[in-house]
């Protein structure tokens, strides 16, 4: 079995650093477009998205969603008017997140491919 070049080792060393740096950039970058994308129906800021968060899954997954939309739809009445602007940026980064994330799982194929060539 032939030894790997230095370029191919070094790629493959890069390629383990932007597989997981993509995909978590990628991951980030669509939640916060999420977020941005709908950020009007949210009555709170900060802690308090968080803690609606947790208490709404909560309820859902302990099979309290009367609770649970009774909870959501007390916050949609304190909720503010859209503002469009932020939702097209908003889903402008969702679709850059998922793009992001696309290149992750191309380079953790990559990163497979050249395992496999390798022999290792």
């Amino acid at each position: 079995m032939q030894t790997p070049s230095h370029a191919l080792l070094l790629v493959k060393n890069v390629v383990h650093v932007l597989a997981p740096g993509a995909t978590l950039l990628g991951v980030a970058v669509t939640v916060w477009g999420t977020y941005r994308l709908t950020k009007w129906y949210h009555p709170f800021k900060g802690m308090g998205f968080l803690k609606s968060v947790v208490e709404i899954c909560a309820l859902v997954i302990s099979q309290k969603r009367t609770a649970a939309k009774k909870k959501a739809a007390m916050q949609w009445q304190l909720a503010d008017a859209e503002n469009k602007t932020d939702s097209v940026i908003g889903l402008d980064f969702v679709f850059l997140g998922f793009v992001l994330q696309g290149f992750g799982g191309l380079f953790w194929l990559i990163d497979s491919v050249v395992d496999i060539w390798c022999g290792h």
